[in-house]
């Protein structure tokens, strides 16, 4: 199975963060803020780093290649793997693509989330298919990390709140 570099890897979760930040910013501060973050990744990871925002998306160019992040809503991504369960437990707040030569990110927020949905989610996995490895930290917190083929989908879970993300490594 081909997975994703950690650089790249990495890099998409330093862009995620950075575009939900910037989802807030006035248009007057997004070249400031583009500038900021390239410097950022710039000391991170060494290389040249181009970063464009555009309204809901942002792309970060490298030597490595090019990724491509863009805000999805409030709804589950209808690109999203179909092998993939949807998480049905809570209120989506928000959901990001990310394109990179390697493969395709998507990531979820959720808030509104039950207690009890760690196991629950994780049999919806193995329903699926899915080689699960679940790791509570007590009854309402917890994380479902879960394979298959080229597809890692990874749960967290806590505090009223859940993240999924999911990768398919091209």
């Amino acid at each position: 199975m081909k997975k994703l570099s950690k650089s790249m890897l990495a890099l998409t979760c330093i862009a995620l963060l950075a575009c939900f930040t910037m989802l807030s910013c006035k248009s007057r501060s997004e070249k400031q803020g583009e500038q900021l973050m390239e410097e950022t990744i710039e000391k991170s990871t060494g290389e040249d780093v181009d970063v464009d925002a555009q309204g809901q998306k942002l792309t970060i160019e490298t030597e490595q290649g090019k990724a491509e992040i863009a805000y999805a809503g409030e709804k589950w991504p209808d690109d999203a793997p179909a092998d993939v369960p949807e998480f049905k437990f809570g209120t989506i707040k928000g959901s990001t693509k990310s394109d990179t030569p390697e493969g395709n990110a998507w990531t979820i927020a959720f808030e509104n989330v039950p207690a009890d949905v760690l196991d629950k989610y994780e049999a919806e996995l193995k329903k699926a298919g899915f080689k699960t490895t679940k790791i509570k930290v007590n009854d309402d917190q917890g994380t479902v990390m879960a394979e298959k083929g080229n597809l890692n989908v990874t749960a967290f879970v806590g505090d009223g709140k859940a993240v999924i993300s999911m990768n398919k490594a091209k």
